[in-house]
């Protein structure tokens, strides 16, 4: 197409893609981030204004963003008029990248497909945990010729694991599942997600996927109806033909022509490309029996390659080990609980927290068995009170008079006599709690 107008999408939804390389469990916290961008001036490294055609200026050797096309072109500078930045198509957006049928230059009659991506800056090591989150809008063919757009995890070695397939000719949203690409095999990587693209063109609406490498499983919705879910994210090997090992590198937008000679004037907005390692998720509650080194386990989960520290807001609560990284349980040894009432302590795994509740020790109060006091007026007795909880002190005679009426802990309870008026001995009983002393 020779030109684009003013605003192709008004009034925006929108569609947001997340590739997340974990297991849905209690907690989830945000990791680092491995690259952020929003093709926007103000960016840093900044990309250059947009001047209201994605043919100039060229997204491709900003930021380390790279193309490929294949076949690969004797000069790679043929296809940049496919792949750009923009600053008119989605106002609301500002700066916005776009991949498709974008400029008047034709392209080679032999080329299948070109994408662009940007590799992180570091590779996780392990089966890492990824985020990846973006804005996208599609536009359908006007010229009887439509292609497929994608959204393609890609290993550390360039090599293609799974994604999206936005198939523009059919209108249907399909899972692409790399697999072991056996051309004489009738196993397709394609499987209809059931969703019709016929509502999204034009529009910019949402769309996530969580990938568990780990579990080599994924989640995803578009425009909040699931299209994967939990399934196996890529059938291809990890040894052998075809092999490709399960890292992560980029995720890369690719247009790929259903008939080289005759692309369709399709093409794909993205916006907002964030990629981010994910922290742990753990336990949101755990508890300990009162008695001393009582245990309480934590699971650490969906770990990827994050690295985590613990720690605990108590001395009574110990937390082993320290830190790791991977999936892990962390246990808590407590101390005896000395109270008749439950006790908390908050154990934090990276940032995500967990609380655990020591149970209450069983409520015990002791006190002597008899006590004596002299016969004049205002003598006293002390009862020694050992207790873990609250109590109540009584007598049942009026001239024995117990203070403090009450208390909680181990204490000291006192009788006040009253002079006694016989030449022969007198008794109270004093009660705290639920014991008994014989006061002579």
């Amino acid at each position: 197409m020779s030109s684009q107008p003013a605003c192709l999408f008004a009034l925006p939804r929108y569609f947001h893609v997340v590739i997340l390389i974990l297991a849905a469990t209690s907690l989830t916290a945000k990791g680092g981030v491995l690259y952020k961008t929003g093709f926007e001036t103000t960016d840093a490294p900044p990309f250059a204004a947009g001047v209201g055609t994605v043919a100039s200026p060229k997204l491709v050797g900003t930021d380390n963003w790279a193309m490929v096309a294949s076949p690969t072109p004797g000069n790679i500078a043929t296809y940049y008029p496919f792949a750009g930045i923009d600053s008119s198509l989605v106002l609301e957006l500002g700066q916005t990248a776009a991949l498709g049928y974008l400029g008047t230059t034709a392209l080679p009659s032999t080329t299948q497909f070109i994408r662009v991506a940007r590799k992180v800056d570091a590779q996780p090591g392990g089966l890492p945990v990824i985020d990846f989150y973006c804005q996208i809008g599609l536009t359908q063919s006007t010229n009887g010729h439509s292609d497929d757009f994608e959204l393609l995890v890609y290993n550390w070695d360039d090599k293609v694991l799974g994604g999206l397939t936005f198939d523009l000719t059919q209108s249907k949203l399909f899972r692409y599942d790399a697999n072991d690409f056996n051309t004489t095999s009738t196993d397709s990587p394609y499987t209809d997600t059931g969703l019709s693209l016929s509502s999204l063109y034009g529009k910019v609406v949402e769309v996530t996927m969580r990938v568990n490498y780990q579990t080599n499983t994924w989640t995803a919705t578009v425009s909040g109806v699931q299209v994967a879910g939990g399934t196996q994210f890529t059938r291809r090997p990890t040894t052998g033909t075809n092999a490709a090992a399960r890292t992560f590198g980029s995720l890369s937008a690719r247009w790929y022509i259903t008939t080289a000679a005759t692309p369709g004037n399709n093409w794909m907005l993205f916006n907002d490309w964030t990629i981010t390692n994910s922290t742990p998720s753990i336990t949101a509650t755990a508890s300990a029996s009162y008695a001393a080194n009582s245990t309480a386990a934590i699971a650490v989960t969906d770990t990827g390659s994050v690295g985590w520290s613990v720690s605990s807001d108590q001395v009574w609560a110990v937390v082993s080990p320290a830190s790791g990284s991977g999936n892990a349980t962390v246990t808590v040894t407590c101390a005896a609980n000395p109270n008749a009432a439950t006790r908390s302590a908050t154990i934090t795994v990276g940032t995500q927290t967990c609380i655990l509740t020591q149970a209450a020790a069983p409520a015990v109060t002791t006190i002597p068995a008899t006590a004596s006091a002299a016969y004049p007026a205002n003598s006293t007795a002390s009862l020694a009170v050992t207790s873990n909880t609250t109590w109540s002190a009584s007598s049942n005679q009026t001239w024995a008079a117990v203070s403090p009426a009450s208390g909680s802990g181990s204490a000291t309870v006192t009788v006040t006599c009253a002079a006694n008026p016989n030449a022969a001995t007198r008794s109270a009983t004093i009660t705290v709690g639920t014991q008994t002393c014989i006061l002579t």
